[in-house]
C-alpha cells in the first residue's frame, strides 16, 4: 500500500494524505481492505505520536475479522497491535496476542511470521 510505503520512507505528510484517500475508497463489506487500511492508519498515527488513534485503528484492523474464519488474515494485524503494545510497555496483552497467533501458525506448520514473533518477544523482554 502506498501509504505504508510513504511511512517507511519517512514521509508522514504523504502517508497521511494517502491513507485518507484509501479510507475514502473503502467498501464496508471488504473486511480485508478495511483491516489493511486500519493497520496502516494505526502505524501512521503511532508515528505521528497520536497514540489513542493508533491503538484504536490497530485494534479495529484485527477486530474486523472477529466474525470470520479468516484466521490467516488475522496474524498481520495481531502482530502490528502486539508490536505497538510492546513498544508502549503493555507486555501482558502483547504476549497474549503473540502466544495466540504463534500457536495458531505453528499448529499448522506455518513459520512465515517466526521472525516477527521473535522481534516482538524481544521488545516485550525489554
Amino acid at each position: 500500500m502506498r501509504a505504508r510505503a510513504a511511512l517507511e520512507m519517512g514521509d508522514l505528510p504523504a502517508a497521511d494524505e494517502l491513507i485518507d484517500r484509501a479510507i475514502a475508497w473503502l467498501r464496508e463489506y471488504d473486511v480485508t481492505a478495511i483491516s489493511e487500511v486500519q493497520q496502516s492508519l494505526g502505524m501512521i498515527r503511532a508515528a505521528q505520536g497520536r497514540e489513542q488513534e493508533a491503538e484504536s485503528a490497530l485494534r479495529w484492523s484485527l477486530e474486523v475479522f472477529s466474525a470470520t474464519q479468516f484466521n490467516w488474515n488475522k496474524v498481520d494485524p495481531a502482530l502490528a497491535l502486539a508490536r505497538f503494545l510492546a513498544k508502549r510497555g503493555d507486555a501482558d496483552e502483547a504476549s497474549e496476542l503473540i502466544d495466540t497467533y504463534e500457536s495458531w501458525a505453528h499448529d499448522r506448520g506455518i513459520v512465515l511470521w517466526d521472525r516477527e514473533f521473535e522481534e516482538i518477544r524481544a521488545l516485550i523482554a525489554g
